[in-house]
């Protein structure tokens, strides 16, 4: 199983990284900007990943005891 804090910090890290590209991408021209927000582009992708993660390893209120599941 993940480590819930683990994965947290490299979410608030990715996010960081992100902002940070993406600032440092404005102050670039042209091909360089573009490969530069590709990049940002990338960081964010594997951010929602990590979040994803934290989502699909936290315990859902369906799996509760008590809660029945009805089709």
């Amino acid at each position: 199983m993940h480590s819930h804090a683990g994965v947290w910090e490299r979410s608030e890290t990715l996010a960081s990284a992100h902002a940070l590209t993406c600032d440092f991408a404005f102050e670039l021209e042209g091909s360089r900007r573009e490969g530069a927000l590709g990049i940002a582009q990338l960081i964010e992708v594997a951010r929602l990943l990590a979040e994803r993660v934290l989502d699909d390893s936290e315990p859902s209120s369906e799996a509760e005891p008590g809660n029945l599941q009805t089709d």
